[in-house]
C-alpha cells in the first residue's frame, strides 16, 4: 500500500504540502479533516527528467500552432466585438455582418448543468453580464458574442431551505472576506507597511493547506 493510502481524501491535501517547500524543510503543523495533525518534511527532492527534445518536437509544434491559433482567434472575435460597439450594433447585426448564424438559449440557471457548446466559464461570464450589454464568452473549442436579453430573478417564496441555507453561507463569506481586505488596506496605509504573502505562506502554510 502506499504510504498516504491511510489518509483517504486528505491524500491530495499532504500532496500538495510536500510541493510548497524546498529541500530540509518542514510544513506547518496541519490539521486533516479527521482531526489527526500532520507535518511533511522534505529529506530529497529529485530533479525531473525531461524527454528528449526530438520525441516531443512535433508535440510541441502542435501545441505552439494551436497556442497561436487561439490568440489569433481572440484577438479577431474582440476586434468584431470593437468595432460593433463603436458602431452601436446588436447580436443579430454583427451576425449579418460576420455572415455567422446566432444560436438562443433559454431560461438559464447558474446552478444547472452546462449544456454544449457552453462551459462553466461561459455561465459564469454571461451571469456576470449587464442585460442588454455584448460580451465576449469562451465556449468549447473557441469564442462568441453573446447578450443577455432578459434577467429573471428567483422568487425567494418559492425557494427551499437548502437553497436559501447556501445564498446565506456564501454572502456571509463574501461580507467577512471583504471586510478583512477593508480592514488590511486600513492598516497598511496607516502604517506604510506591505505584507510579503510568499514568507507568511511558506512559515505558517497556504490559505488552502489550513
Amino acid at each position: 500500500n502506499h504510504p498516504l493510502d491511510q489518509f483517504g481524501d486528505d491524500q491530495a491535501e499532504i500532496t500538495k504540502l510536500t510541493y510548497e517547500f524546498f529541500e530540509g524543510e518542514s510544513s506547518p503543523v496541519t490539521e486533516l479533516s479527521d482531526g489527526r495533525m500532520v507535518v511533511v518534511r522534505i529529506n530529497k527532492v529529485t530533479p525531473l527528467s525531461y524527454t528528449p527534445f526530438e520525441e516531443v518536437k512535433q508535440t510541441l509544434r502542435q501545441s505552439w500552432i494551436d497556442d497561436n491559433r487561439r490568440i489569433d482567434n481572440r484577438n479577431h472575435v474582440s476586434d468584431i466585438l470593437k468595432a460593433a460597439s463603436v458602431e452601436g450594433q446588436n447580436l443579430v447585426q454583427v451576425a449579418k455582418t460576420v455572415q455567422k448564424d446566432t444560436l438562443k438559449a433559454r431560461e438559464l440557471k447558474r446552478n444547472e448543468d452546462v449544456k454544449s457548446p457552453m462551459t462553466d466559464a461561459t455561465i459564469t461570464q454571461i451571469f456576470s453580464a449587464t442585460q442588454g450589454e455584448l460580451i465576449l464568452i469562451d465556449i468549447e473549442n473557441g469564442l462568441a458574442l453573446a447578450t443577455v436579453t432578459r434577467v429573471a430573478l428567483p422568487d425567494i417564496a418559492k425557494s427551499n431551505d437548502a437553497e436559501l441555507k447556501t445564498l446565506q453561507d456564501s454572502a456571509s463569506m463574501d461580507a467577512e472576506n471583504e471586510t478583512s481586505t477593508l480592514y488590511f488596506e486600513s492598516k497598511q496605509q496607516n502604517y506604510n507597511v506591505r505584507v510579503n504573502e510568499s514568507v507568511i505562506s511558506r512559515m505558517y502554510g497556504s490559505t488552502d493547506a489550513m
